[in-house]
């Protein structure tokens, strides 16, 4: 009898500590989702795939958050007005004659470069769904080896502005 007692306290301690360590993994998981989207979008700009990084790239938040002054309530106001004919007109007025042509000016575009992230990234929550990622990135730009420190703003899972800080 003491035996099946001991089993059975012993097999709700194992699921408590299992449903336990299930949250802390989704919580985490969720935590470092923007490092996440950072360290896809530079495997896609090495690998040259334009169209990935389009997907993770918003355009509308790209556009209110430097209309903003990176002030998040601002920011807010002026997202749900952008227009594709606001984009396009910035990016026109930026000398860049489409989307991809701004992606691929940003970072280094070209199929010989390669990106690491060299150091745990700093992430800061500027706002609901809005966060900042900073980190170094090793670049080796087909044998020339170099580190520079990276702004990435990111809004409801992609990324909105990005910049060399260096």
């Amino acid at each position: 009898m003491n035996k099946k007692i001991i089993l059975k306290v012993a097999v709700i301690a194992i699921i408590i500590l299992a449903v336990v360590a299930l949250i802390i993994f989704g919580i985490n998981w969720r935590k470092n989702a923007p490092v996440r989207l950072v360290e896809k979008y530079l495997t896609e700009t090495e690998n040259g795939n334009i169209d990935k990084m389009k997907k993770m790239f918003d355009f509308k938040g790209w556009y209110a958050w430097i209309d903003s002054d990176e002030d998040f309530d601002e920011f807010k106001k002026i997202y749900d007005d952008v227009s594709d004919k606001d984009i396009d007109g910035k990016l026109d007025n930026w000398g860049y004659g489409s989307k991809e042509d701004y992606l691929k000016s940003i970072m280094y575009g070209d199929n010989n470069v390669s990106y690491k992230i060299s150091n745990e990234p700093s992430i800061k929550k500027l706002g609901k769904k809005l966060y900042e990622v900073k980190t170094k990135i090793k670049v080796d730009d087909d044998g020339y080896k170099f580190t520079e420190t990276w702004k990435f703003i990111i809004y409801k899972d992609k990324i909105i502005y990005m910049t060399d800080l260096d």
